[in-house]
């Protein structure tokens, strides 16, 4: 497409910025709605964006084809994280976790190593076709998952729009480094924050952030993953303007980082089982600031 730098991003943070407001959403309908009928809608979302995709022969016309994909896919750690919570037992959740894990971890790693051939000897356009293939999971989740629904009262629109607008708006900011959007971010938290407390059935729930525990876990969470999935983000663009390298090579160089973390989330998850999750969650911050050491 030809495109700036700072456009091309925008396939990137167009989705993030989707995939971010329609995870908290999905966990909150998940109170109310079955599990089954927010996943199943959230795959079929996914694929529709897929599709619209796999046809994008102009630049405006993928981003829509990203923001759909992004509103669905945004059930898949919402709610895969909430079914094993909700429906294993409490002596194998760890394991179940750590399965979760790891399966993100393999997908990580086998992705941009198929991504890397789709491109090279077919077009790029194709790595959207791919993704349909999350439609033959459907039937399992019609099978396996319970139609039992959540008990909350009722959802919460006007919480829901105002952090979403909120949450959008802080990250168009950080996108487009212009000062009258972190404004509006601003104004909108504070409107969410007000609405929050006063309203009986709140988005979420203000007591939530009274929870000193809750607060430094959300920061921990923010500080692990967000240089995590930074150095996801680089190091491609790191390997193709320093090593020269093309997108299947990119996609070799990363694969066995993949395949270790893979690796590491199944133990780790039978570790959390017998001895807890602070000695992983440890050992999980000293591999990271090892390995960023050695980068640097």
């Amino acid at each position: 497409f030809r495109l700036l730098p700072s456009e091309a991003s925008w396939v990137f943070s167009g989705y993030i910025i989707f995939f971010a407001i329609s995870s908290v959403t999905y966990g909150r309908l998940a109170d109310i709605y079955a599990v089954k009928i927010l996943i199943i809608i959230g795959l079929v979302l996914f694929n529709i964006g897929s599709l619209v995709g796999f046809f994008s022969m102009w630049y405006p016309l993928l981003i829509i084809a990203r923001v759909i994909q992004a509103m669905g896919s945004g059930a898949i750690p919402a709610l895969g994280m909430l079914i094993a919570t909700r429906y294993f037992p409490e002596n194998i959740k760890g394991r179940v976790l750590g399965v979760i894990a790891s399966t993100v971890a393999f997908g990580g790693g086998i992705g941009p190593v198929l991504g890397g051939f789709i491109t090279g000897s077919f077009h790029w356009r194709y790595l959207f076709l791919l993704s349909i293939v999350s439609l033959f999971t459907l039937p399992s989740f019609r099978r396996y998952l319970p139609d039992q629904k959540g008990r909350g009262d009722g959802f919460d629109i006007p919480g829901a729009l105002l952090m979403g607008c909120a949450v959008g708006s802080l990250l168009l900011f950080i996108t487009l480094a212009s000062g009258w959007l972190l404004l509006v971010a601003a104004m909108l938290l504070a409107g969410f924050l007000a609405h929050i407390n006063r309203t009986e059935n709140p988005f979420v729930s203000a007591s939530l952030f009274r929870n000193r525990r809750y607060r430094n876990m959300i920061a921990i969470a923010f500080l692990c993953v967000s240089t995590f999935f930074g150095m996801i983000f680089l190091t491609p663009l790191m390997l193709r303007d320093i090593g020269a390298l093309e997108a299947g090579g990119i996609g070799l160089v990363m694969f066995p980082g993949a395949m270790g973390a893979a690796a590491v989330g199944t133990i780790g998850g039978k570790i959390v089982d017998r001895k807890g999750s602070a000695p992983v969650l440890y050992a999980g911050m000293v591999c990271l600031m090892t390995g960023f050491f050695l980068l640097s």
